[in-house]
């Protein structure tokens, strides 16, 4: 392809084949001192033939270069990739450690939450029961028994809502740590 470039670039620079032959015939005749232009443009045309000749087998050989340095790239950027997730899955059991405790933590929660649900119920049946204790017709017995079972209750939401709310704080803690451990 090169060669064909060449010969293209030469005879283009001649004056194109026969009819730039007829057109040198026809000026030559009138002007035959035009000899020696012609022969300066013939040499001419060699020396940039050559020039062409020489700066094709450089590039070829810049472009061989770059084929191979671009294939070495690929090489190291596969093995960087392959390394880099090699060093990621280092932290794959401690990630699933913090996951599992997650999830234990979530499940604590929600039976403190559950528990709490149940207290407060019946923390408002026992309040109701009391207000209600002259229609009732409770004995101060009972009304002291209603009041103590009460104040545990209110005792038990009390620790249990802080039990909650440390398992609420665990929760963000530990989705942090998972969140701090991607790399």
């Amino acid at each position: 392809m090169n060669t064909t470039i060449i010969i293209f670039l030469v005879l283009f620079l001649q004056g194109c084949g026969d009819r730039g032959v007829d057109i040198e015939k026809k000026v030559l005749a009138f002007d035959p001192s035009f000899q020696n232009a012609i022969n300066v443009r013939n040499s001419l045309a060699e020396e940039i033939s050559a020039r062409q000749i020489s700066y094709n087998e450089k590039e070829a050989d810049f472009v061989e270069r770059i084929n191979v340095l671009n294939a070495k790239k690929e090489t190291a950027k596969r093995e960087y990739f392959a390394s880099v997730e090699e060093i990621k899955r280092r932290l794959d059991p401690r990630k699933r450690s913090l996951r599992q405790e997650l999830i234990d933590i979530e499940r604590r929660y929600r039976n403190q939450k559950t528990e709490l649900e149940y207290i407060d119920r019946d923390i408002k049946e026992i309040s109701a029961l009391i207000d209600k204790k002259d229609r009732l017709i409770l004995t101060p017995e009972e009304i002291r028994s209603w009041n103590e079972r009460l104040a545990v209750l209110i005792d038990k939401r009390s620790d249990i809502t802080s039990k909650k709310e440390e398992l609420k704080q665990e929760i963000e803690i530990t989705k942090l740590k998972i969140k701090v451990l991607e790399i």
